[in-house]
């Protein structure tokens, strides 16, 4: 199992508002939803943020995806 290194949810949320507003329509959706299969103590699970970001696309194309929504928020932050 995969898990994605996190800091701790509740760190992860008093970030999100900075970030949230410089992201407009489909990825401020996913992160979003990315927030919803955050564990408590910080770490997620590869295949359940896949799943919940891109349900209808294959493992090599849901990565692919996932790698260019963590580049939008990476220059959103």
């Amino acid at each position: 199992m995969h898990y994605l290194d996190m800091a701790s949810k509740a760190a992860v949320l008093r970030l999100v508002p900075l970030v949230r507003g410089k992201l407009s329509g489909a990825p401020a959706d996913r992160l979003d939803k990315i927030l919803t299969v955050i564990g408590y103590d910080g770490p997620a699970v590869l295949a359940d943020v896949l799943e919940s970001l891109y349900p209808e696309l294959g493992r090599d194309a849901a990565l692919t995806a996932f790698r260019q929504f963590r580049r939008e928020v990476s220059l959103a932050a």
